[in-house]
């Protein structure tokens, strides 16, 4: 009687349907980890929008209601090099507070949650508060921003 040497095709078959399934699971938990990073990059263009924001007031007496990536700051735009990334809309600002949108330009292939899409910024009276929306509309601050 001889030894068996090696594997059977079964034996094979079954290992490689194994390792098919688990790089799967994990290509799926890798591309969620890439959105979420994302979205806290995102996060973090907000938070530095609401500090040039802050130093604009003290400046200008009042926040800017444009947001370039190149120029020069005066008292109703502010510039900011990262903006080039995002498309951030001002709906309102003056000297009590303001409200932005921020949200990945259309050409970028920057990929975000499907709940996390939009992310909005409210400054009133020097408070800031952050919040986000879906692509819909729908407020989504609990899903997306911790304590939020």
């Amino acid at each position: 009687m001889r030894a068996a040497r090696g594997f059977t095709l079964l034996e094979l078959a079954i290992t490689i349907a194994i390792v098919g399934i688990l790089a799967t699971l994990s290509f799926a938990g890798y591309e969620s980890s890439v959105e979420r990073s994302n979205f806290r990059s995102m996060q973090e263009f907000g938070v530095e929008l609401a500090l040039k924001q802050q130093m604009h007031r003290q400046r200008y007496g009042r926040y800017a209601q444009n947001i370039a990536n190149s120029g020069n700051t005066d008292a109703n735009r502010l510039v900011m090099p990262s903006v080039s990334d995002y498309a951030v809309s001002i709906s309102s600002a003056d000297f009590r507070g303001f409200r932005a949108q921020v949200q990945v330009n259309q050409g970028d292939r920057i990929r975000l949650p499907t709940d996390c899409k939009v992310l909005v910024v409210v400054s009133d009276m020097g408070n800031q508060r952050f919040a986000s929306t879906s692509a819909s509309g729908q407020n989504t601050s609990a899903k997306c921003i911790p304590h939020g």
